[in-house]
């Protein structure tokens, strides 16, 4: 199953701050799910780690996604879409095309009210819950 990680569920993961987004880390890095992650999402996720952490913890992390997340490269297909989007936050506009762009089953977000109202996209809790 492809799932494709919002940068919140990144930040997350690497701070520790929610058990169904690290299980969900965890899944991926044993090989039971298949995820990615939008380019851009890497800055965001940099800039927060560094900030709460330090420089060589975030780095280390970066490393640790670019090993275990496939990444979805944002092109002017995506942003062009994402521009004409009714979204209102154009950073999950992005995110919402490049997990199109990636073919994911699932689009995992923290914020689910910023993003159209469809059923593949969830929240970790609830997508862990899905699996059980």
């Amino acid at each position: 199953m492809r799932v494709y990680l919002d940068a919140n569920v990144i930040i997350d993961v690497a701070l520790s701050r929610n058990d169904a987004s690290l299980r969900i880390f965890s899944k991926i890095m044993d090989g039971d799910l298949k995820g990615s992650i939008g380019s851009l999402s890497y800055s965001i996720c940099s800039y927060v780690i560094e900030r709460q952490k330090n420089k060589a913890y975030s780095r280390k992390f970066m490393i640790e996604m670019r090993d275990n997340l496939k990444l979805v490269p944002m092109n002017e297909k995506v942003l062009n879409k994402s521009i004409a989007s009714e979204m209102n936050d154009f950073e999950d506009a992005l995110q919402y095309e490049c997990a199109l762009k990636s073919k994911a089953h699932f689009l995992i977000t923290s914020n689910k009210k910023d993003f159209p109202s469809e059923d593949w996209i969830v929240s970790p809790d609830s997508f862990i819950c899905s699996l059980s």
